[in-house]
């Protein structure tokens, strides 16, 4: 096997093509399969020590749950249909979610809510100030859903749709592996599939049978909680590993905490890594990975490289671990890079 070749991006600058793409957008509709939890974060000075009690600085509830935040920053972004499809309590139960969903623009037509189940999944999130470590306990007895159930509500929204391509991203929260290994199965079967891209998401390394969609998806993103989880210190090293299991058209990410991200363009057999952005201090790092993905997902469906894709996410992610929550990331983001533009051109003119 010969080497892959490497380039490494010190610079967070933004891409002048992806500010250009920001103004004028190519459109993206894109469903997200996953789950929605009600968060509650615990910001604390420190962790807790075991049966010990400890007050905490401030509490807050937000809505939780990885696609769908990724979803929440991508639809700030122009031109973007956001669609969120999951198995939920019932609609009583999931008030405060879908309310939440609706604030941002995303369509909930698409998630089954159960009846019997009267508790929404919850997460409580300790954040210790010292370390900006997080801390998640989650409680989830929600039936997952199924091949049946998506078929079903996929097959409606698409027959409800008056474009030849309902739908041009497609992304799955790597959850009931082999539920969702069928449903890639299915959406390969329509004649829109090569104008589409699927996307899964390998979070959590123990969760049984992820495997098997590994080979079916174009962008896979992997956490460095999963490489970990599979004996893996570095991320070039398993995304090397991991390649020929992949798609030859494939692009694997592999997002490494305050060390960056890496990204392996198989069709070229190329590496690509950028840094996280430098910060003052982390002020709410929970949905940083989720942000990621929203950055990749976007500048990716712009048809942006490979490497100022990596930028752009990196980038995006630092600036959601800058502030609390997700709201207004986009524009912050926006603003960054018309002046840094303003200053390359006040720099030509000297």
């Amino acid at each position: 096997m010969s080497e892959p070749e490497q380039s490494t991006s010190n610079s967070t600058a933004i891409p002048k093509s992806i500010i250009s793409t920001i103004n004028q957008p190519k459109p993206l509709k894109i469903l997200a399969i996953g789950s929605a939890y009600e968060d509650t974060i615990l910001y604390v000075d420190r962790f807790p020590p075991e049966d010990g009690k400890q007050r905490a600085q401030r509490v807050e509830k937000r809505r939780g749950g990885n696609s769908g935040n990724t979803l929440t920053v991508l639809s700030q972004f122009p031109n973007v249909d956001a669609w969120f499809m999951a198995s939920m309590a019932s609609k009583e139960a999931s008030t405060f979610l879908v309310q939440d969903f609706e604030a941002h623009n995303i369509k909930t037509t698409t998630c089954i809510f159960r009846s019997s189940a009267t508790h929404a999944p919850v997460a409580y999130i300790i954040h210790a100030d010292n370390t900006s470590s997080r801390t998640i306990i989650n409680y989830n007895s929600i039936d997952e859903l199924t091949f049946e159930e998506f078929q079903q509500i996929f097959d409606d929204t698409c027959s409800n749709d008056n474009s030849s391509i309902p739908f041009n991203w497609i992304h799955f929260e790597g959850r009931n592996a082999a539920e969702e290994a069928k449903m890639i199965d299915y959406i390969d079967t329509k004649d829109w599939r090569n104008n589409a891209i699927i996307s899964v998401e390998f979070e959590k390394p123990f969760r049984r049978g992820l495997e098997v969609l590994i080979d079916k998806a174009d962008v896979l993103f992997f956490s460095k909680v999963f490489a970990e989880g599979k004996g893996y210190d570095h991320a070039d090293e398993f995304l090397q590993i991991m390649s020929p299991y992949c798609k030859d058209t494939a692009i694997l990410f592999c997002t490494w905490g305050s060390s960056g991200a890496m990204c392996f363009h198989n069709p070229t057999k190329k590496f690509h890594s950028a840094p996280a952005l430098a910060i003052p201090s982390v002020v709410d790092s929970v949905g940083a990975g989720d942000t990621f993905n929203a950055g990749a997902i976007y500048s990716l469906s712009q048809g942006m490289s490979p490497e100022s894709c990596l930028r752009f996410s990196c980038e995006l992610a630092g600036r959601k671990c800058a502030q609390n929550g997700f709201d207004g990331i986009v524009e912050k983001m926006r603003l960054a890079a018309m002046k840094k533009e303003e200053i390359a051109a006040n720099k030509q003119m000297v």
